[in-house]
């Protein structure tokens, strides 16, 4: 269920942009936390076997996006994880070329040619999350992608996200926030033509996160 750009975040919190600050709900006790390895993440992101990770048939596309920089947050209170992660800066070589015609004031037109990413950051991205004994997805997700910054064979931009995520259940004495853990978070979205009407067939999985915490 992402959210665009909308302010505010799972806690009700007041940050402009999803990528300035994540928002935990109240009863949430940080536990985890990194810069965002862009090698494990394309390592991350080539091991994946969708079916029988994830139990779905979308493949990867995982050089679609290269991650120059980034950081996550994970923050625990025993039975979910809130987890933040801001791609401070992505690139993209998948950049579209698209004509426009603008109609002028005199009633002629003027036409010209743009360039943006061929990625729909804005409305489709979902993420699954993987634990060593649950997968499942990213609930009451947020995302939050900059504007395209005119790109012209090179896509630069950002990307965040926020999100809960269940965990298995704990044994007796796994404390109050639980045990430690690790997961990986993997982002799926679609292409999109000129009029932002989605390309058929064209989901992949374009993005991995590793994370890990310990309360």
């Amino acid at each position: 269920d992402a959210s665009g750009v909308d302010a505010g975040g799972l806690d009700g919190g007041a940050c402009a942009w999803v990528g300035d600050c994540a928002t935990p709900p109240p009863s949430f006790t940080r536990c985890g936390g990194s810069s965002i390895d862009p090698a494990a993440a394309v390592a991350a992101c080539e091991a994946l076997n969708p079916i029988f990770d994830l139990g779905t048939d979308v493949v990867q596309a995982c050089s679609a996006f290269s991650i120059v920089s980034g950081r996550y947050e994970v923050w625990c209170d025993g039975t979910e994880l809130y987890v933040w992660a801001s791609f401070d800066m992505l690139t993209s070589s998948d950049v579209r070329t698209c004509s426009f015609v603008v109609p002028l004031p005199d009633g002629g037109t003027a036409s010209g040619t743009s360039r943006t990413l061929s990625w729909d950051l804005f409305v489709y991205p979902q993420v699954y999350t993987r634990m060593p004994s649950l997968s499942g997805m990213l609930v009451d997700a947020r995302f939050g992608p900059s504007t395209d910054a005119a790109p012209g064979t090179l896509w630069t931009g950002s990307m965040a996200s926020e999100g809960r995520m269940s965990l298995p259940a704990r044994a007796p004495d796994a404390g109050v926030l639980g045990p430690p853990g690790n997961a990986t978070l993997y982002y799926e979205t679609q292409k999109t033509d000129c009029d932002d009407i989605p390309i058929s067939g064209s989901q992949r999985i374009v993005l991995a996160i590793p994370i890990d915490w310990s309360p």
